[in-house]
């Protein structure tokens, strides 16, 4: 069969839809700004939060259970939800939404990318100097945040994916530290959206610990692990059952690979 050029294909689609379908493009001329996209991820939140006074949320870390409760409180002109007890100077960062009029100058927008199933918008914050984020406590040391990547999805405009990374002090010296943050798994509670699920990715040096004692550590572990092959295998599975997913993230971290912990909530309660 001889090739038919398709003239007639062009000749029949409107230019008037061409534009419109680009338009709707991601990364086309609709992209939004730095500050388009936290205004409205700021206003997005302070509307689902709307007639919420408190809410308490409870937590799984590693096998344990914890219970987190955080209060409407005024900050900077504008209310956000810490932990009951605190302030703005030892938990500011609990909250970031407070945080986003501060952020817009040294923010870049880098593009789209999917997480977890969602078109997220890429910001990247150049440096947080001048930023009061609170201070992030880590055991005995405390990580200081120097630059970070939101990614803030464009339908419900929440973070579904954050990295902050700065240096933590060990050992008395300052090290190369990093925390990835996967939210998902997020559930509409009373009007407000909050992730079921949080996968934390910590990498560099082990929070306040310095090298003698992490050789120490390994030779504690190495001798429970001595001790958990010499028992019986009904108490050994036990044992493993409670104790080998921590044992596994201590050992990967303090082989550099980083450690993973995941954080479920249980049951969130509004207002209770």
């Amino acid at each position: 069969m001889p090739y038919v050029k398709p003239q007639a294909v062009r000749t029949q689609v409107p230019a008037a839809l061409i534009l419109a379908l680009t338009l709707g493009l991601p990364g086309s001329g609709s992209a939004q700004s730095a500050e388009e996209i936290f205004m409205t991820a700021l206003d997005r939140y302070e509307q689902r939060m709307e007639g919420i006074e408190s809410y308490t949320v409870v937590q799984e870390t590693m096998g344990f259970q914890s219970t987190l409760e955080l209060v409407r409180t005024e900050v900077d002109g504008r209310s956000v939800f810490l932990p009951e007890g605190s302030n703005e100077g030892g938990n500011g960062m609990a909250d970031f939404h407070r945080l986003y009029p501060q952020l817009i100058e040294r923010a870049n927008v880098e593009g789209t990318e999917s997480v977890d199933g969602w078109d997220c918008y890429v910001i990247a914050i150049e440096d947080f100097e001048g930023i009061d984020l609170g201070q992030m406590d880590m055991g005995d040391g405390s990580f200081v945040p120097e630059k970070g990547v939101f990614y803030i999805d464009d339908g419900e405009y929440v973070i579904r994916k954050m990295t902050m990374e700065g240096e933590m002090e060990s050992d008395g010296q300052m090290q190369p530290f990093s925390i990835t943050s996967l939210m998902t798994d997020y559930r509409e509670i009373e009007g407000m959206l909050h992730p079921f699920l949080i996968s934390v990715l910590v990498e560099g040096a082990v929070p306040g610990m310095s090298d003698g004692e992490m050789e120490d550590l390994r030779e504690q572990m190495a001798e429970m692990e001595k001790q958990l092959a010499e028992m019986p295998e009904s108490q050994r599975a036990m044992v493993e059952g409670m104790m080998k997913p921590q044992m596994e993230r201590l050992e990967q971290m303090m082989g550099g690979g980083g450690m993973e912990v995941t954080i479920e909530t249980k049951e969130v309660r509004v207002n209770p």
